[in-house]
C-alpha cells in the first residue's frame, strides 16, 4: 500500500502527490493548513 503520508513542502521536504492532493482540497474549499502556515512563522 506503501506510505499515505501527505508531505506539503514545509523544512525543505519536497511535496508529494497526497501533499499536491491536499493542498488542492484545502484551497478549494478555503481553508487553512497550519501544519504549513505555523512553519512558516
Amino acid at each position: 500500500m506503501g506510505d499515505m503520508n501527505a508531505y506539503v513542502g514545509i523544512l525543505s521536504e519536497q511535496l508529494n502527490r497526497n501533499g499536491e492532493m491536499l493542498d488542492e482540497f484545502v484551497n478549494e474549499v478555503d481553508l487553512e493548513n497550519l501544519n504549513k502556515t505555523l512553519a512558516e512563522r
